[in-house]
């Protein structure tokens, strides 16, 4: 019988494999920062096995996969640098190559015989004082040169690009939305559609299908409720309606789970209905104003409450009250939704603008 063995290192030479993983993956995409940094060729990860070149940090950090410690190491940084760009949009590159400094100085330290917790409250201290220093030291972007400026650098210099996006944020705004498609043209367009979006992805990757981190469902039909769902007879007449109507199905519940979130899946990796389930955010009166905000969007009467139950049981009330949108796009932190032709004033009396965004 063949059993797996575990290899347990610590000490020095643990730390010394960590270091050096650290430094690998931080020196490699450490050559694509800033406007003077150089291309780096990567598997484009396509049948074809053709290459592309690429100058994104994000993506080279993606691409490297080291064995043994070393790859524990660069997973660790790898993963702060990856929460960067989930947070921000930006700053892969700069995150690992602060990262590997943290790292190799504060070993210094460790190895000196600095205890953990004192280094630990001089790193909280520190990261403190730098944070103040970076807002005093932050400038306001308020004009649109300016931002064409910093986009057409975070382009590549393409000028076109810059514009492109400096136009899009002029149009919607500092606290709008913005997401980038695929287009069939030869040229570059930018449409404005009213809109709204909040800080909730899809509850399970299997929604998302041909690998992609994010999904759009055209022309979905869409629950709205404060409810769990836990059980797949709800969705039931949801469900039929939309293989009728050859339409996508999105979810907005407090929470979908068990049976009621695998039927989703089995639907969707089946193509007998695309569908999506997506978790409401906030908590409280503040997910019951995001609620009400939705159904108002999507064109349901009221959301469905658990106190509108009937006497067949908690749970399997049928969710008869289905609203729609023109297109919904979903990726794993956020859900962005554009309204009908008839819903453009639909956030005018909105209650939780914080969560539920308009754009």
């Amino acid at each position: 019988m063949l059993q797996r063995c575990v290899s347990i290192v610590s000490g020095e030479n643990a730390r010394a494999g960590l270091l050096r993983g650290i430094k690998t993956i931080a020196d490699t995409v450490a050559i694509t920062l800033g406007p003077r940094g150089r291309t780096v060729i990567l598997p484009s990860g396509g049948a074809s096995g053709a290459m592309r070149i690429t100058k994104d940090g994000v993506s080279v950090a993606r691409a490297i996969n080291l064995p043994g410690l070393e790859g524990v190491g660069a997973d660790i940084v790898k993963d702060a640098s990856l929460r960067t760009n989930t947070m921000v949009g930006d700053g892969t590159t700069t995150s690992l190559i602060l990262s590997n400094k943290l790292v190799h100085e504060m070993n210094k330290y460790a190895v000196s015989g600095m205890g953990n917790t004192k280094l630990l409250r001089a790193l909280n201290a520190a990261g403190t004082d730098c944070l103040d220093s970076l807002r005093q030291q932050s400038r306001a972007i308020e004009s649109n040169k300016k931002l064409h400026d910093i986009a057409t650098i975070a382009a590549n210099n393409d000028l076109e690009i810059g514009r492109i996006i400096a136009d899009a944020f002029a149009a919607v705004g500092r606290e709008g939305t913005i997401t980038v498609e695929d287009g069939y043209a030869d040229i570059d367009t930018l449409n404005v559609t009213d809109g709204c979006s909040f800080p909730s992805g899809y509850l399970s990757p299997y929604f998302s299908l041909g690998g992609s981190r994010y999904l759009e469902l055209v022309s979905p039909l869409v629950i709205v409720t404060d409810r769990v769902l836990s059980l797949a007879a709800p969705l039931v007449p949801a469900l039929e309606r939309c293989a009728t109507e050859k339409r996508p199905l999105l979810v907005i519940a407090s929470d979908v789970t068990g049976d009621a979130l695998s039927t989703l899946a089995i639907n969707t990796l089946k193509g007998t209905v695309r569908c999506c389930a997506v978790r409401a955010p906030g908590y409280g009166d503040v997910k019951k104003g995001v609620l009400e905000d939705l159904a108002t969007i999507v064109g349901v009467p009221s959301y469905i409450s658990d106190e509108l139950q009937t006497s067949s049981g908690p749970g399997n009330t049928p969710l008869s009250n289905i609203g729609s949108c023109q297109k919904a796009i979903i990726t794993p932190e956020r859900t962005v939704i554009h309204f009908n032709d008839d819903k453009s004033n639909a956030l005018s009396f909105a209650h939780a603008l914080p969560l539920c965004a308009p754009f």
